[in-house]
């Protein structure tokens, strides 16, 4: 049968790439730059967000379009890469945030 494939760098995938990317930054921030934990941590949560947010929208948009298709949309397959974007946003967010408690937690104690 005939195959067909979406590039997942074209358009907001690199949108989710640089977000990634500055989260990462973000990230070896929060751990080597003792006064600007805070931000770096909300900066890492706001890029998980955003992640998230791409992924799931691209989600959605697929899923009515393969909905919408009527028989053709039984011989469509979805790939992984859309649920591993949401996926990983979720899980970026989380860290952050577990990150951010952290942060709220050293500075009660002194």
């Amino acid at each position: 049968m005939f195959g067909f494939t979406a590039n997942g760098i074209d358009a907001d995938g690199k949108v989710t790439v640089v977000m990634a990317t500055l989260a990462g930054v973000s990230t070896i921030a929060h751990a080597f730059w003792r006064a600007g934990k805070l931000p770096a941590a909300w900066m890492t949560v706001l890029f998980g967000l955003g992640i998230f947010r791409v992924g799931t929208y691209d989600l959605v948009r697929v899923m009515k379009g393969i909905r919408d298709s009527g028989p053709l949309g039984s011989a469509i397959s979805l790939g992984i890469g859309l649920f591993l974007t949401a996926i990983s946003g979720v899980a970026l967010t989380a860290i952050a945030d577990w990150s951010l408690t952290a942060i709220a937690r050293d500075a009660t104690r002194r």
